[in-house]
């Protein structure tokens, strides 16, 4: 066997499953994949949530130094997640629905 016939068996059914997932979604009113995220199952599509930011700190400290205060790395300190928890319901509460952590 050729490495191309053997390349071609692999495609075939790969491309069958795409199809039919694809398919299958189309038929349950979902709409065709578009845009660039890929979700947890590799067929979630993006959203189109309202509002969106990058949360990386929960704080600024007196000369804006916001390096100290970054969200991930001190959220088990006391204080921070009661401060988090509350910068998140404001911000729900003013219709932002996207989310993204810094993670290092």
């Amino acid at each position: 066997m050729n490495a191309a016939a053997g390349a071609t068996r692999v495609r075939g059914p790969l491309l069958a499953c795409i199809c039919l997932a694809l398919a299958i979604r189309a038929a349950a009113g979902d709409p065709l994949p578009g845009g660039d995220l890929i979700g947890a199952s590799g067929f979630d599509l993006p959203t189109a949530a309202a509002g969106g930011s990058n949360y990386l700190w929960y704080a600024l400290g007196p000369d804006c130094d916001r390096e100290p205060y970054g969200l991930l790395a001190n959220y088990a300190v006391p204080g921070v997640r009661a401060t988090a928890q509350q910068q998140l319901a404001t911000m729900r509460a003013r219709g932002m629905q996207r989310l993204s952590l810094g993670v290092q």
